[in-house]
């Protein structure tokens, strides 16, 4: 999961930024989606503009982190895998970005759905953003559905517990 989701972010970036000009916006579907070339030298929704170390740190922390997590979880984890795999390749596609691009990464998707004349989703973003949020977004799924909570995992051979009162 993590090449493939890393090839079509920086497959999708290089086509994008080499067909497309700056400053255009070129509609996909009248009204909903459209490609927009931005260079976002923040994190999410451009927050953080310029920190470009701490993001860089940030993302070698979170890949040896998701490593970790992964080398310690369970081999019939399938969904939690693809869930890492795509928080993986999303913070590497972006990674690769501020390492080869002068602190920049490359965005060029944007919803353009308005209401009352006011956009719903005014950022810009990539493939990368996209395999993040839908990344940890299993994630959080996963630990909701954990039958003890995010917490705990329940241990199938240990004694049942009863209570004294």
């Amino acid at each position: 999961m993590v090449l493939i989701g890393l090839f079509l972010d920086l497959f999708s970036k290089y086509l994008a930024f080499s067909m497309l000009s700056m400053n255009r916006p070129y509609p996909l579907s009248s009204g909903l989606l459209s490609f927009r070339l931005s260079l976002n030298p923040g994190a999410l929704w451009g927050l953080g503009a310029f920190q470009t170390e701490i993001f860089i740190f940030a993302s070698v922390a979170a890949f040896f982190f998701v490593l970790y997590v992964f080398a310690r979880s369970d081999a019939g984890q399938h969904w939690f895998h693809l869930a890492l795999g795509m928080v993986l390749s999303g913070a590497l596609g972006n990674l690769h970005d501020r390492l080869f691009n002068n602190g920049f990464v490359r965005d060029f998707i944007s919803i353009d759905i308005r209401i009352l004349g006011r956009a719903i989703w005014p950022w810009i973003f990539n493939i990368a953003d996209v395999l993040l949020v839908c990344g940890v977004a299993i994630l959080v799924i996963q630990m909701w559905s954990l039958p003890n909570g995010p917490e705990k995992k329940a241990d199938p051979q240990a004694p049942p517990t009863t209570s004294t009162n």
